[in-house]
């Protein structure tokens, strides 16, 4: 009852309230478009004067081609001009144009109106019966005319030919100054309100207030009207330039020629009712809820009071049985104060792997990893309510004497408002399951006899180097290499020399190359090393040191046997038109062939059209024990 007797009085109130606003606002226009009326028929009476005084001089003085006029009444006519300009202060420029419009003469005030600019004298012209009209500028874009509009007073012979026209430009400023103090004395119509001037012939917007000079001068858009409670000057319309609805105050001027319109927008001078509704609908609705809130308090209370009992007991017995449960569980708990790392509490699972229960020997939860700042990591993602919670992360731990891997996750403990916050960790023991996957990491990607990666490890790993020197616009260069005569070695010696052969050059390539290179073997005799940042300069450098190293090595020792074993090494860089780390290695290999056909023992470099072959220039004869190492010489052939 309570809420719709106050939404029934919100309703009249606000209905009163916005009645004695739009009054109000009637009001206001009317007042400033009568005072407004007044101040411009002054004005245009103290004009009239003054140019009434112009003519008089320019009928008595000048000829009728004005330009033609002598230098002295030209100066009386300029001094005339200046003088009356600066006597009143609503006249921004009074001037003198010919009857075509064109400006001859002006007052000195304003610097940046020029001799020869165009005033729009159409509406006398057509009209002679005219004695006053309001007018626009139309002069060229480089006149800089003081915003406001122009009053004309044509100048005629006796036989009311047109001699002249005198015109004064109503200053903008002093217009909006006029209007201000109107609204002083009343109220502001706002932001968006409106005075223009409108030439009721062509039904042309002669002057607007704010200026919008796109549109002054154009003719005014017909819109909808809808009449302000009966009365005949006032109307509603949604103006064409704004899209704003604003109540329309209007008034004849010069004799029904102009016509005066005074607008202020309804979202101005509604704007407190607007506010007022605003508050009065939340108050309503928040008398609603509250009402409803407090029924549906009373009616829950009663239940609440005995559900409570019960969820005491439900949780005490929850409380022992989760103590039991941690106690008790295979997986390793401990619970840490969250601000100083301090170690709490732990279960039997945790001192059985890490040898010790909180104490002296373990007080912090940095303790119990082999880097202390992982537990830093670890404090801070618990404040993130998805981080960490539920999910383990493997890391490393200090148990004792040993390094452990286990799964580690960090749940935050509930807490209230003034307790210190507690965490609760858990050790998921996996050092078995991580030994077997690096076991079968190292079967997977580890050649077994040189200990380098195999084929699987280098293609996985080129694969991404090539996709990422691609996107990143990197050089990526490749080496391939192949022992020279190897299978004589393997003929002649066995295969268990052709294997010291193999960890031997494995050992060269070690030493080779750099950190960041990927040496890898690719089955029986063939190496390869990827060299990532690494232009075709640098990776013939780095080819050329690994043949020398490899022929400059001390040779395999089998069986009283020396052996020498020379490399042929293929060099290829990864191009625009590369399309995978295949065809990298399909240049690099077709390099290799022309290192083997010009003579072994060299390293060749593949090209777009050339390639560059440099090494030793001894014979292609199988090695033996005997072969000592060439010399190293360079040599450029053409593929």
């Amino acid at each position: 009852f309570l809420a719709c007797l106050y939404v029934g009085t919100s309703m009249v109130r606000l209905y009163y309230q916005k009645r004695q606003l739009e009054d109000q606002v009637a009001q206001q226009l009317q007042n400033i478009s009568v005072s407004m009326k007044r101040s411009l028929a002054l004005q245009l009476a103290q004009l009239h004067t003054d140019q009434k005084m112009i003519a008089d001089q320019i009928n008595d003085h000048f000829p009728a081609d004005l330009a033609r006029a002598e230098v002295r009444h030209v100066r009386s006519l300029q001094k005339m001009l200046t003088d009356e300009a600066a006597n009143n202060d609503d006249i921004a420029l009074l001037g003198v144009a010919d009857v075509d419009g064109k400006v001859l003469y002006m007052s000195n005030n304003v610097r940046d109106v020029r001799a020869g600019d165009q005033i729009d004298v159409a509406p006398l012209r057509a009209d002679p019966s005219l004695d006053t009209a309001i007018s626009i500028y139309r002069g060229g874009v480089r006149s800089a005319w003081p915003s406001g509009f122009l009053v004309l007073h044509p100048v005629r012979y006796a036989d009311g030919r047109l001699h002249a026209f005198v015109f004064a430009l109503q200053s903008h400023d002093s217009f909006h100054r006029r209007l201000e103090e109107q609204e002083r004395d009343g109220f502001s119509l706002g932001e968006h309100r409106v005075v223009a001037i409108i030439d009721t012939l062509g039904d042309r917007l002669a002057f607007r207030d704010p200026p919008a000079t796109s549109v002054v001068g154009e003719r005014v858009p017909e819109a909808q009207r809808t009449r302000f409670r009966h009365q005949k000057q006032l109307n509603y319309w949604v103006s064409p330039y704004d899209q704003i609805r604003h109540l329309v105050y209007e008034q004849p001027l010069v004799d029904g020629r102009y016509l005066l319109r005074v607008e202020a927008a309804e979202r101005d001078y509604l704007a407190p009712w607007y506010k007022e509704l605003a508050y009065s609908g939340v108050s309503a609705v928040l008398l609603l809820v509250t009402v409803m809130l407090l029924l549906r308090m009373v009616r829950q209370s009663a239940r609440q009071t005995v559900q409570l009992h019960h969820d005491k007991k439900q949780l005490e017995i929850g409380a022992r049985t989760m103590a039991h449960l941690i106690a008790t569980a295979p997986v390793a708990l401990a619970q840490v104060r969250q601000s100083d790392g301090m170690l709490l509490h732990a279960n039997i699972a945790f001192e059985n792997l890490f040898g010790a229960m909180p104490g002296d020997r373990l007080r912090t939860a940095a303790a119990l990893f082999t880097q202390p700042s992982v537990w830093d990591e670890l404090s801070a993602s618990a404040e993130q309510s998805d981080a960490l919670n539920g999910r383990g992360m493997e890391l490393t731990l200090a148990a004792g004497a040993r390094v452990r891997h286990a799964l580690v996750s960090v749940a935050m403990l509930p807490f209230t408002q003034g307790e210190s916050r507690e965490l609760l960790i858990s050790f998921t023991d996996i050092e078995a399951q991580h030994e077997r996957e690096q076991a079968l990491t190292d079967i997977a990607y580890t050649d077994p006899l040189t200990r380098l990666a195999n084929r699987r490890a280098f293609l996985q790993q080129a694969g991404a180097a090539f996709a990422g020197a691609r996107r990143h616009q990197r050089p990526l260069a490749l080496l391939m290499i192949d022992l020279d005569h190897f299978k004589h070695v393997n003929d002649t010696y066995g295969h268990a020399a052709g294997d010291a052969v193999l960890v031997r050059t494995a050992n060269c390539m070690r030493d080779s190359v750099r950190r960041a290179d990927f040496p890898a073997r690719l089955g029986g005799e063939e190496f390869v090393v990827l060299l990532p940042d690494t232009g075709l300069d640098d990776a013939f450098e780095a080819a050329e040191r690994l043949r020398r190293m490899i022929e400059q090595a001390p040779p395999a020792e089998f069986d009283g046997h020396v052996i020498t074993v020379t490399a042929s090494i293929g060099v290829a860089l990864m191009q625009a038109d590369s399309k995978d780390i295949a065809s990298l290695l399909h240049e690099a290999d077709l390099a290799l062939y022309r290192a083997k056909e010009t003579g072994r023992n060299r390293v060749a470099l593949a090209g777009t059209g050339t390639a560059q072959v440099a090494g030793s220039a001894g014979s292609n004869a199988p090695p033996a024990t005997q072969l000592a190492p060439a010399s190293a010489v360079t040599d450029k052939l053409s593929p």
